[in-house]
């Protein structure tokens, strides 16, 4: 199944980067970069240094929206670096020579290094007028290429390791290893051992968020299970449930897979999973070397069952986590965007600051752009681009919020709220705030701005955004939630008004609130916080 396609790349298209012999003459060190793009008859401009121009399209940075492409038809540039824009050199190609040849390695996640980052050094080839020529070794958990100029000379040569997370952090610093993969954030300990041997590792140099992934249980196509309950999956690998007959199946030995070693998808399913309800894995669980390996496993037999990464889906069926209030938590590149999701993980690339090797400094740049976006989406990862989902594609939430009991429904609410949203589509941009106050939390603070942004965007006009707060249901009365959600939707309202400096038409933004309709997690659990929130809906 293919992700859909952000609606930020699709605004700004995809970010490019040329050979230095296509492009015009670069301003000279120390000159201001900075112009402003106006669009031409008025209702848009951006502020930011200019990255590149090639006679058609203008590359530039802005502090609010980062990095963008923009017509050259269709914009006035304004400012002395107009005349002499920079290539695009300066933040995604480098120039590299034969005579300087490099050579290096990129260590650590297999669910980065066995596609992905394969895939992103070939975009970053194509997007530098390069060309990449894979080497067959005798190590199959390393995959070797070649960057290859076009009079066919060798630029670099790099080796991708596929071990873990673990590994690739250690082997930073060391020699020729320039750039590690990893599944998880660095820990204190890996954080303390690198800043020996550079920046600390939280610097915007070091940690470089390339998007998130999930962990899901997978059986074969032919097993008839429809959804399993956490707690159920917790019997299951700690060994109390090993017959299929169990779970009102049809008969058959439960056969438990898992990947071989510590990895990331253990530490956080043991953390979620287990851990919480005393339990610990049974033992005899067979173990496979790879993710891959897992899931074509599972979908041969109709009595298995492992946990891999959406990446590593393949054939496999993914099984739904069913909540104790019978919610259906889908494990989607959306939901595991949105935090919806219980099995998430967010994936990073990591350096000690800059790398020295030009080819792997090219590459970190290339991975966090707007046009890796779609290469990683390919990957049934989700990235850091914003997305959007239409109302038809949450029907399970929906189908729940319509059969709640008590203070968690009102009928002419609910069919209020489904009216609201009808022809509407739901961006990947929610907003949370801090217990028990209207404050938005630091992490909101950040996407306020970005939705700032993306609003003043061309794609943008002539649509209507609704901003539609939601409460939980405990504690205060139906209405009371009900205003309460109102606020909250306000004051994400102002807040974006005052972001962009009242460039957003303020008749554009439309506030509701509904209270505890539709809710995203069981209210009489821990994830009941989630439903406390305002999500972002955008109809023409």
């Amino acid at each position: 199944m293919r992700h859909p396609t952000s609606l930020l790349h699709l605004a700004l298209a995809a970010t490019f980067a040329l050979p230095l012999a296509s492009l015009p003459c670069a301003v000279v060190a120390g000159e201001s970069r900075e112009v402003t793009l106006r669009m031409k008859g008025g209702g848009f401009q951006v502020t930011g240094e200019i990255r590149s121009f090639d006679g058609t399209k203008y590359v530039v940075e802005s502090p609010q929206l980062g990095k963008m492409t923009l017509q050259a038809a269709r914009f006035e540039c304004v400012g002395a670096a107009c005349n002499a824009p920079v290539t695009a050199a300066a933040w995604t190609y480098e120039p590299l020579s034969p005579d300087r040849h490099e050579a290096f390695a990129i260590r650590g996640s297999e669910l980065i290094g066995r596609q992905l980052m394969p895939a992103l050094l070939r975009g970053y080839a194509a997007s530098s007028g390069l060309t990449v020529v894979q080497v067959i070794g005798t190590d199959p958990r390393t995959i070797s290429f070649r960057l290859v100029d076009a009079r066919g000379k060798e630029l670099a040569a790099i080796a991708i390791a596929q071990d873990d997370t673990t590994a690739g952090l250690g082997a930073l610093g060391s020699d020729g290893a320039a750039i590690a993969m990893a599944d998880r954030p660095a820990n204190k300990d890996e954080a303390e051992a690198l800043a020996a041997a550079g920046p600390k590792i939280k610097s915007a140099q070091s940690e470089h968020f390339i998007g998130v992934d999930g962990l899901a249980v997978i059986v074969s196509p032919d097993n008839p299970v429809s959804s399993l309950s956490i707690d159920v999956i917790a019997r299951i690998f700690s060994g109390q449930i090993t017959d299929w007959y169990e779970l009102g199946l049809p008969p058959g030995k439960i056969r438990m897979l898992a990947r071989d070693g510590a990895t990331e998808a253990a530490d956080r399913f043991h953390a979620v999973v287990l851990k919480p309800r005393n339990a610990k894995l049974v033992d005899g669980i067979e173990r496979v070397q790879s993710e891959a390996e897992l899931s074509d496993t599972v979908t041969r037999d109709r009595n298995a069952i492992g946990l891999v990464s959406l990446a590593f889906q393949r054939s496999a069926k993914l099984v739904p986590l069913e909540s104790q209030c019978g919610l259906l938590q889908k494990p989607t590149p959306f939901a595991v965007k949105m935090g919806e999701y219980p099995l998430g993980h967010r994936l990073y690339l990591y350096s000690v600051a800059p790398p020295k090797e030009a080819a792997a400094r090219g590459l970190l740049r290339y991975a966090v752009s707007p046009e890796a976006q779609a290469i990683i989406a390919d990957h049934q990862i989700a990235g850091s681009g914003v997305d959007q989902i239409a109302l038809s594609e949450q029907s399970e939430r929906m189908a729940h919020a319509l059969n709640a009991q008590g203070e968690a429904f009102d009928l002419p609410s609910m069919r209020a709220m489904l009216a609201d949203f009808k022809g509407a589509r739901r961006l990947s941009i929610t907003f949370r705030f801090m217990p028990g106050t209207l404050d938005l939390d630091r992490a909101s603070q950040a996407e306020i701005t970005r939705l700032a942004g993306l609003l003043q965007m061309p794609d943008y006009a002539g649509k209507k955004i609704l901003l539609a707060g939601f409460t939980d249901a405990n504690g205060e009365k139906f209405q009371a939630n009900f205003t309460h959600s109102y606020k909250r939707s306000n004051q994400v309202r102002t807040a974006l008004l005052a972001a962009s400096a009242q460039k957003i038409d303020h008749r554009v933004l439309n506030v509701k609130g509904y209270g505890p309709l539709a809710p995203v997690a069981c209210n009489d659990s821990e994830g009941s916080r989630l439903n406390r929130r305002v999500e972002v809906w955008v109809k023409d």
